[in-house]
């Protein structure tokens, strides 16, 4: 049998799903710009009064169907991710989040590449930073083992009436404490616990070559840590020590004290072959390798 293309794919997936609910059920299939500019094809099943739904996306299912997975196998797949999801917590009061005061006590800042998200960017309050740029999420629905978000859009400020400046100001007081920072070594934790000082490292025996990890509590988006206020200085203080700041992925950073026997240029084809082969698209924070001075309190490529 002749394999479908990926339009005709995408078209016989939403008819076999609209035949199986009622009519009133709109099936819609949107394209979704994920981080670095990743596009992607999000179907979307809304029944009337749904507040939000899941959005499951057709390319990688695609590339299921090339493997020899059945249309109708596919369609059963996401008949049971619809039918499983959970409700948030946020959709049964929505309305809260027009409240600005409330959402701001619910903010996380991310940190993505510049240059791989102009596009996106256009629409996004953001501030940049070296190749960077910070935006802003309100996180919807957080525990343990997940955690949902919006991207908040300039069109959210224009509705609350607030600034870019008013909303990272807002965001570098609430994301420490709502996300809080986690730093540990790859060989021994200096810092696991759920509260806000930034590590017991004072108590914390280093080596001169420990690799420590930043990120914060829930291990998503935790490469923002390093723009928490006085996190880099914290740490930078314990090792004695500037630093290099190893932008592993938008989730972690790595930590090595700045040393003459590790050269820049070294971590740089580090990251540069790490991001190639290793990692996902959408996981990608920067090829460059950033240094703290412990001395003037900055950061720089």
């Amino acid at each position: 049998m002749k394999l479908l293309n990926y339009e005709d794919f995408t078209q016989s997936i939403k008819e076999n799903l609209q035949t199986q609910f009622d009519e009133d059920v709109k099936i819609n299939i949107n394209q979704v710009t994920k981080n670095n500019n990743l596009k992607l094809d999000g179907l979307v099943i809304i029944s009337p009064g749904q507040v939000v739904s899941p959005t499951i996306y057709l390319n990688p299912l695609y590339e299921e169907y090339k493997s020899g997975l059945s249309l109708d196998a596919i369609t059963k797949k996401i008949n049971e991710t619809y039918a499983n999801a959970k409700v948030p917590e946020f959709a049964k009061e929505a309305d809260r989040y027009t409240d600005y005061d409330f959402v701001k006590e619910h903010l996380a800042i991310k940190l993505i590449n510049y240059e791989r998200n102009k596009e996106t960017l256009e629409n996004v309050p953001h501030i940049r930073r070296l190749d960077l740029a910070l935006v802003f999420l309100c996180v919807i629905d957080k525990d343990d083992k997940q955690s949902a978000s919006v991207l908040i859009k300039n069109s959210h400020l224009k509705f609350w009436n607030i600034d870019t400046d008013t909303l990272f100001a807002d965001a570098l007081i609430n994301a420490p404490t709502f996300l809080k920072p986690n730093c540990y070594s790859l060989f021994k934790t200096v810092y696991e616990k759920k509260h806000m000082e930034l590590m017991e490292l004072d108590e914390v025996r280093l080596d001169d070559d420990d690799l420590l990890i930043l990120t914060n509590e829930n291990k998503v988006n935790g490469a923002s840590c390093i723009f928490y206020p006085g996190v880099l200085e914290k740490i930078a203080t314990k090792l004695d020590s500037d630093l290099y700041i190893i932008p592993s992925s938008i989730h972690e950073v790595l930590i090595l004290r700045k040393t003459d026997n590790i050269k820049k240029d070294d971590l740089n084809f580090l990251i540069n072959t790490v991001n190639q082969s290793e990692l996902a698209q959408t996981e990608i924070l920067s090829d460059n390798v950033y240094i703290y001075d412990f001395d003037d309190k900055i950061l720089t490529k």
